[in-house]
């Protein structure tokens, strides 16, 4: 059985080699002609449109800085909301008495004043 194998006849472990060899190359082949194509077209595109893509970006910080002051507008306005006659104050404790509140009539705080007619208003 030995002797009858055909001596020009590659063994099957050398033909499988060459046929994985012959693809990887075919397919390195089609990766670098792609990535050669993605590469023309970006060239091309830096190319005509380089100065929009800075722009862009440009445009894009200004966006994110004015977006920060009207933050930090609104961070300061929400702050002077709470404040009551000078004094910084919380949602908690806008509500609490304040020293120049009006404390009501007859009170140590604020004298009684007669009316017109002679008695307390």
């Amino acid at each position: 059985m030995l002797n009858q194998l055909n001596e020009t006849e590659e063994p099957e472990p050398v033909r499988l080699r060459d046929a994985l060899v012959q693809l990887s190359d075919e397919r390195d082949t089609y990766l670098k002609r792609i990535l050669g194509a993605w590469a023309d077209g970006y060239r091309a595109c830096q190319a005509h449109h380089g100065d929009q893509y800075e722009q862009g970006f440009a445009d894009g910080v200004m966006a994110l800085k004015r977006a920060q002051h009207d933050a930090h507008r609104l961070v300061e306005l929400d702050a002077r909301r709470w404040e009551l006659r000078g004094e910084k104050r919380g949602r908690r404790d806008f509500g609490r008495p304040h020293k120049e509140d009006f404390g009501g009539i007859g009170t140590d705080e604020t004298p009684c004043v007669p009316g017109p007619m002679g008695d307390a208003a």
